[in-house]
């Protein structure tokens, strides 16, 4: 299935989201005094032009700058490369066509390079300045990495900090506040977003709403094409994509580091979560509201519901679909509430200390049924009024689950596979002690990912204290993989590669 490939996404939505299927070409200026900040090797290695450079990492880091290192021209000339603002949708993204301040460049995603013409009339500067700063690129790209190895199906990884020799100076009410300006490099992927409407998009092309049409039918077009099997075989492509997806965010909810910015544009069509800037640490399994508009954690399946019906509707009457896409809806969002309630389940299971084949083995045996209605039971009284926290979470107010209860569940999980005939394996010491451990690391307090604290850590040992490049790359790699090494409970990643 093409579309859940994460490593072939640059080259289809280089070709998927081009000029032709009605995405936006973007001058661009060669910025001169652009520097490397950091460099994730990992996804790197990904990159067929790591292959192709013999894994050499000065010659990457060359071709990163010449590949990504601008930004918008503004000045009329003739431009130094070419990029594309794509297009996309969604009922987050106001009266934007899309992406305001990223461009494609070939294989590669460029945050920061500027304003883009997909702004939409009226969004002043201050939310919509075309930058990407330093502290928001390290927390973005640390918690990428944090949740890229406990998530199933992991994330979107930033795959390099580009330092843009620029710096930005805001005025706040403690005085002026200046950050550098910085490049965001990831490989390419497609979004849900890209084939829903932008239903209030007000851009300064003549006929914003006509052009955003296009785009839709020319996008839905390309990509059932490239499915191989038509709109048929594309929707049954997203059927999965949207399960993963949903399957990721029930993990993210038990783990306590709720996406928090649920929206068809954060998200990857593979099911990847992408764009952290919402996401904040929760002190418990209550439900809390991580950002507005969106629905409270332990609820976001509704905002993916929410997505399938925006590209049942670009399905239905952009691309003309009709009947079709009015049946694939219904199967879609059932598909989603299931993915969700499973994924609540699994999770909560491996958490306890089963391992991934323990809980499916429970959960899809005879005992499925009792196992499931134990688990709901015991979850219901954690998942209580939802709380917003907006401005941090209250850490003193909430707490997990004690040993106790945890060690309860499992007893009883162990009586209903017994009962049923399918007995876990037998809780030996070191069993025992490993499923202790997995509770212990799941129940730690991450209050260093408060989102508030993690943005005043990050400004505080990076901004300011550097003066010069090669000491912020230091500290810039330092930091990031600290708080990776520190953070990472229970990484699902690894042991739950082939959950569904």
């Amino acid at each position: 299935m093409i579309l859940l490939d994460p490593n072939r996404h640059p080259a289809l939505a280089s070709s998927a989201l081009g000029v032709s299927t009605g995405h936006v070409p973007v001058p661009l200026k060669r910025l001169r005094r652009a520097e490397l900040l950091w460099l994730n090797t990992d996804e790197a290695r990904l990159d067929p032009a790591w292959v192709e450079l013999g894994g050499d990492a000065s010659a990457y880091a060359a071709h990163l700058l010449d590949a990504c290192a601008y930004e918008i021209a503004r000045d009329g000339g003739a431009p130094d490369r070419r990029g594309v603002a794509d297009r996309y949708g969604g009922g987050n993204i106001g009266t934007n066509g899309g992406s305001g301040r990223a461009v494609l460049v070939g294989p590669y995603y460029v945050k920061g390079v500027g304003r883009t013409p997909l702004v939409g009339l009226g969004v002043d500067e201050g939310h919509a300045s075309g930058g990407a700063y330093l502290e928001e690129c390290v927390r973005e790209s640390l918690l990428g990495e944090i949740l890229h190895r406990e998530l199933p199906h992991g994330t979107v990884r930033t795959l390099a900090i580009l330092t843009t020799g620029a710096v930005q100076v805001w005025n706040t009410e403690h005085g002026p506040k200046p950050e550098r300006r910085c490049l965001l490099v990831r490989r390419a992927f497609l979004r849900p977003a890209h084939l829903e409407r932008a239903p209030m998009y007000r851009g300064a092309e003549a006929l914003p709403g006509m052009a955003d049409a296009h785009r839709v039918r020319e996008t839905i077009r390309a990509l059932a094409e490239a499915s191989g099997g038509g709109v048929e075989a594309l929707q049954a492509q997203l059927t999965e994509s949207f399960r993963r997806w949903s399957r990721q965010l029930a993990s993210s909810y038990l783990l306590c580091l709720p996406h928090g910015g649920v929206s068809s544009s954060n998200a990857a069509l593979d099911g990847r979560l992408v764009d952290f800037g919402a996401t904040a640490s929760v002190p418990s399994l209550a439900r809390y509201w991580v950002a507005s508009g969106n629905h409270p954690s332990g609820e976001e399946f509704r905002d993916i519901i929410d997505t399938v019906n925006g590209v049942a509707c670009a399905f239905r009457f952009t691309a003309g679909q009709g009947e079709p896409a009015r049946a694939w809806r219904s199967h879609a969002c059932e598909q989603v509430m299931h993915a969700y309630v499973d994924g609540l389940r699994a999770t909560l299971l491996q958490l306890v200390g089963l391992s991934c084949g323990e809980a499916r083995a429970l959960l899809d045996g005879a005992s499925g049924r009792a196992a499931a209605q134990e688990i709901d039971r015991w979850l219901q009284p954690l998942r209580r009024q939802a709380l917003p926290i907006f401005e941090g979470a209250p850490w003193h107010s909430q707490a997990m689950p004690e040993e106790r209860s945890l060690q309860e569940l499992e007893d009883t999980m162990t009586r209903v596979a017994r009962h049923h005939g399918a007995p876990l394996p037998a809780s030996d010491a070191e069993t025992a002690a490993r499923r202790r451990a997995v509770r212990a690391r799941w129940t730690a307090p991450r209050m260093r990912l408060d989102r508030e604290r993690l943005k005043d850590e990050c400004y505080a040992r990076l901004e300011g204290r550097h003066t010069n490049l090669p000491d912020l790359r230091k500290a810039t790699a330092a930091l990031i993989e600290e708080i990776v090494a520190d953070e990472v409970r229970v990484p699902l990643t690894t042991v739950c590669s082939q959950c569904p």
